[in-house]
């Protein structure tokens, strides 16, 4: 696909008039660019936070809440270096760089095999990941790579621009401001385990992510549980 294709696609899906589906178009969008099986947003203002705003399938909205929870994964890894971070087949050699990941995804029976993740940023600042996957293995070429770069990067100007909106009284997207199971409960059910634990934020987190890995639940659903008290630590 040609770059003016690419810009096509997404000036397509920032354009329309309705704000508040912004996310979920350009998941779409960037799923056409790369021909990709499904996409995930995810904002994430920290690696130790994060909130899933939109996915084009399942699968992939899946993917997005198991590498939070494991505490690794490609989206991850592509917030911390602000840099695209390409696995061509998690299920082969790839799936030695996150092997926690790898050998969750074997057993979930998620038909991911392949994930592109691109960096949402503002002046080389991060603050969220586009995550495609691919059913069948195999990686982008030097084009792709590039048309994916470019696509990441005017999504990050379109939700940037939505950001900007939600502070003005009309015309202002909703979703900046809805909360999700993965933000701000995680980070109430952090605060409840740091006081149980009598320890750092770091290590309740850790702890979550530990049990919920355990019990082959995501960090989002075991915070519902401990909130709801039905789940509790002891130091």
């Amino acid at each position: 696909m040609d770059l003016t294709r690419v810009v096509q696609i997404m000036g397509n899906a920032i354009a329309e008039e309705d704000a508040d589906a912004l996310p979920g178009r350009l998941c779409l969008a960037l799923d056409e660019v790369l021909e990709g099986d499904g996409t995930v947003l995810v904002l994430m203002a920290h690696l130790s936070h994060h909130r899933v705003l939109a996915a084009s399938d399942k699968h992939t909205a899946r993917l997005g809440e198991l590498e939070f929870s494991l505490g690794e994964g490609p989206g991850l890894d592509a917030v911390a270096r602000s840099a695209a971070v390409l696995a061509g087949d998690l299920t082969g050699g790839d799936g030695d760089r996150w092997p926690a990941l790898a050998v969750t995804l074997a057993g979930s029976g998620l038909p991911v095999r392949a994930v592109f993740a691109f960096p949402l940023q503002l002046s080389g600042v991060s603050f969220g990941v586009l995550e495609v996957s691919r059913h069948r293995p195999g990686e982008l070429d030097e084009r792709e790579s590039a048309n994916g770069r470019i696509a990441a990067d005017l999504a990050s100007v379109a939700l940037a621009r939505s950001f900007e909106a939600a502070g003005q009284p009309l015309g202002a997207p909703t979703w900046p401001e809805e909360s999700g199971v993965d933000g701000v409960e995680v980070d109430q059910a952090v605060g409840m385990v740091m006081a149980q634990l009598r320890a750092p934020a770091d290590v309740a987190l850790s702890t979550l992510r530990a049990r919920a890995f355990a019990e082959g639940r995501t960090v989002g659903e075991l915070a519902l549980d401990v909130l709801g008290r039905r789940v509790s630590f002891k130091p």
